[in-house]
């Protein structure tokens, strides 16, 4: 867990002593140089059932500064161990279908988070849909609060996500700022 820098208020003519510039100088600019970051993909295809949202496992951490993912045990998941706003980002591929419709949406605990969603129209038959989703949302740490990216196709049937590399689905956590 990255440890979000506190800063001292100086008074005048205290004399700063090397553990306050490390701590009030160093440790903040290290942290703000590394802070919290993932980067998740999955790398191979998944079903979506029709009109079901469905959390997208992601098997591939590309980056977990913070530890908050697990690639063994609720893939889908990111638990923020550091405290604040993060922003999500992300983007759910589905593979060439030209029925229906097509939503991505982020979720807090599988519940939708409101206003952080999106729906296209599926189009071609020859092109794969990416549906992209994004929104600043605040996480406590030391709670079981986690989120997910989740997936949603109305095609009138079961329909797999994208495993093509340049196309996979895909979540990016980064910490931004506290409360």
């Amino acid at each position: 867990m990255a440890t979000v820098p506190s800063f001292t208020t100086f008074v005048a003519g205290a004399i700063l002593t090397a553990a306050q510039l490390n701590t009030n100088i160093r440790d903040a600019g290290n942290f703000w140089l590394a802070r919290p970051l993932f980067i998740g993909r999955a790398t191979s295809g998944q079903s979506l059932t029709n009109i079901t949202w469905t959390d997208i496992d992601l098997g591939v951490e590309d980056i977990d500064r913070d530890g908050g993912h697990s690639t063994v045990t609720n893939t889908a998941r990111y638990t923020s161990p550091t405290a604040g706003y993060l922003l999500l980002a992300g983007g759910v591929s589905f593979v060439v279908n030209a029925t229906g419709m097509r939503g991505a949406r982020w979720a807090l605990n599988g519940t939708a988070i409101n206003g952080a969603g999106a729906y296209i129209q599926a189009v071609a038959a020859t092109d794969a849909t990416v549906v992209a989703a994004r929104t600043i949302f605040q996480l406590v740490n030391g709670t079981p609060d986690y989120v997910t990216l989740q997936g949603f196709q109305r095609s009138g049937g079961a329909l797999s996500t994208s495993a093509v590399a340049e196309a996979q689905s895909s979540m990016h956590v980064l910490w931004v700022s506290t409360a």
